[in-house]
Order: structure tokens, then C-alpha cells, then sequence
């Protein structure tokens, strides 16, 4: 059995496109769950009419009662799903036909994926696509950073995933196991699809898929796609040094609490919790002995894009203000 779960939140300008992409799937899900999280558009009435126009008995649809956020959303959708193999939507991306048949092929074959992740298209508001400059060792339009030439499928660690996820979540399909792990377990504390992931990588079950079969949308309400493949000014017109310092933070407190119950601690994991806290410090107090620290880790010096490092330079220099006014 195959669900898809679908949070919507002022979509209606997209939503469709991605509902009859869906529907025109080779492989057909045996469920679509799709929870509203009180839009303030049409995008529930544009839902209602697509289901009823095209009689999908199996497809349900449900508003909360107030609104949730997308992690909480997510977290109700797979309380109401019943498949072995459960996807992930966006409300405002395309999908390629043969998205379900070619990975839920891929998970019956390889019965160790727990999470399975595919490549991503970049398109624009019109899906066109978007070409993207690749990052050295960088993949997946620039969402997956590798040292080594990535396969067709390639598995990740945990130590890995902490640092950086390998692809959007809407590109995701878990197992019925996974799901039950993740609802036992997940209390908010970072983006549900990257917690899953990480759960998954545990067992050697996180994997990537090397084929673009989502069309990820980028457009003027989405903050990443407003700056991608814009430059330096963009990046740091859209950059919030407190957002960054955060997301670190959350990453922290989630290592802390997989550590109390699900995830034995390791020298790699030591050194995982330094480079996150290094980075939430100097976001926190950005400072030239700061980045100076930051850059004793090898994962910085990798991962890190140029254009970054020019702005944690500024950043470091106290000057960053300036720059964002001539920006």
C-alpha cells in the first residue's frame, strides 16, 4: 500500500499543477492525505474541485482547526497514514510520472532504505527549469555535498546527516517502520523530513536516489528560491544571521536528545557536536578568533560555498550592516 501526505498553506496559485501530477502517475498511491493548515486563499477549494472533478474516492481532504505549522502538520499527516510506503508533497512542486514506480521499486528491491531521497530539478514560476552552477563537490542542486562521485544509489551516515541533509523533503519516501519510530520519537525540535533521515541513516537506511524526479519550484514566497542563483547580493539580502544561529541550535538539541535514547555516542559525533556549536557561536557573536575556529574543521572548509565564506568573513570583520544597506 502506497499513501502520499500533502500540507498545503496558500497554494492555490500551484497546487493543482502538483495534485495532476500526482494523478498521472504510473503507479497509482492508494491514498492521498492532505491537510490544510488554514489557508487564507482558495487553496481549499481549489483541492475540493480537483478531487471531486476527477472522483477521487481515495483521496482525502481535512482543515485544521487552527494552525499547526508545518512540522506539526507533517507529524498529523503521518498519524493518518496507512501505507507501507508513505511520500512526501509539497503543494507547489511537479513530479516526474514514474516518481512512484521508480522509487518504491528501488525500496522493495533494497529492503535495508528506510528513507529514500530523489534528485531535484529546479524550475521557476512558469516551470521552466533553472540551471543551477554546481558547488565543488556539491549534488543535487547544490542540496547534497559529497567528497566522492555519487551512484545511482548511495547511503549516508549519521554523522554526515547532522552536518547537512541531502535533498528537500519533498523528494522523500519512508517506510510504514520509519513512521512509527519517528512518531515515538520526534518532539519538533528540527524539520521533520531531516529528523527522518537521521533516524534512518542509524540502521545504514538512508539513501539517495540519483535521478531527478522532483520538479522542485522556486519562487518569490519561497526565501531559497528568491536568492538561488543570484549571487552574493542575494545571499546576503536574504540572509539572517539569527535564523543560521538557530538552525544550529536545533540541530544541537536534537543530537542531544537522539543521544539519550536512539543514538550511542562516538568520537565522530564528538567532533559533529563541536563543528555545530562552533557554528551556532559564531552566529550567535560572529568574530575574526571565531571563524578562525571554524575553519580547524575540515567540514567548513568543504562544505562551505565561497560566497558564504565571503559573508562569515564580513560577518567576522563587523561590517556585514554596511554591506546589506549597499546591497
Amino acid at each position: 500500500m502506497i499513501s502520499i501526505v500533502m500540507a498545503t498553506y496558500n497554494g492555490e496559485k500551484y497546487v493543482e499543477k502538483q495534485l495532476q501530477s500526482i494523478l498521472m502517475q504510473t503507479v497509482k498511491p492508494s491514498e492521498v492525505i492532505i491537510h490544510d493548515d488554514c489557508s487564507e486563499d482558495k487553496t481549499v477549494q481549489v483541492i475540493y474541485n480537483f478531487i471531486k472533478k476527477n472522483n477521487l474516492d481515495n483521496w482525502k481532504l481535512s482543515v485544521n482547526k487552527q494552525n499547526e505549522g508545518y512540522r506539526k502538520n507533517f507529524k498529523n499527516l503521518l498519524l493518518d497514514a496507512k501505507g507501507d510506503i508513505i511520500f512526501f508533497s509539497d503543494q507547489d512542486d511537479e513530479w516526474n510520472e514514474r516518481k512512484i514506480e521508480l522509487m518504491s521499486d528501488a525500496m522493495r528491491l533494497n529492503k535495508n532504505i528506510k528513507a529514500l531521497n530523489s534528485g531535484v530539478c529546479l524550475i521557476n514560476s512558469n516551470s521552466e527549469e533553472i540551471k543551477v552552477k554546481l558547488g565543488k563537490n556539491s549534488y543535487n542542486a547544490n542540496f547534497l555535498h559529497s567528497m566522492k562521485k555519487i551512484d545511482k544509489l548511495s547511503y549516508y551516515s549519521v554523522e554526515s546527516l547532522l552536518i547537512s541533509n541531502i535533498s528537500p523533503g519533498c523528494t522523500m519516501a519512508i517506510t510504514k517502520e520509519l513512521k512509527e519510530i519517528f512518531l515515538k520519537n520526534y518532539v519538533g525540535d528540527m524539520p521533520h523530513d531531516w529528523y527522518l533521515n537521521i533516524l534512518a541513516s542509524i540502521g545504514g537506511g538512508c539513501a539517495f536516489l540519483n535521478q531527478e524526479l522532483t520538479m522542485y519550484r522556486m519562487h518569490n514566497n519561497n526565501t531559497l528560491g528568491s536568492a538561488t542563483g543570484k549571487g552574493l547580493k542575494a545571499s546576503i539580502r536574504f540572509f539572517n544571521q539569527n535564523e543560521r544561529a538557530d538552525e544550529f541550535q536545533e540541530r544541537l538539541r536534537a543530537l542531544s536528545n537522539m543521544e539519550k535514547s536512539i543514538i550511542p555516542s562516538t568520537l565522530q559525533l564528538t567532533y559533529v557536536r563541536g563543528y555545530l556549536k562552533a557554528r551556532m557561536v559564531f552566529y550567535q557573536n560572529p568574530s575574526v578568533f571565531r571563524l578562525f575556529k571554524l575553519y580547524r574543521y575540515h567540514d567548513y572548509r568543504e562544505r562551505t560555498q565561497v560566497k558564504g565564506k565571503v559573508w562569515d568573513v564580513l560577518l567576522s570583520l563587523r561590517i556585514s550592516k554596511l554591506i546589506e544597506k549597499v546591497c
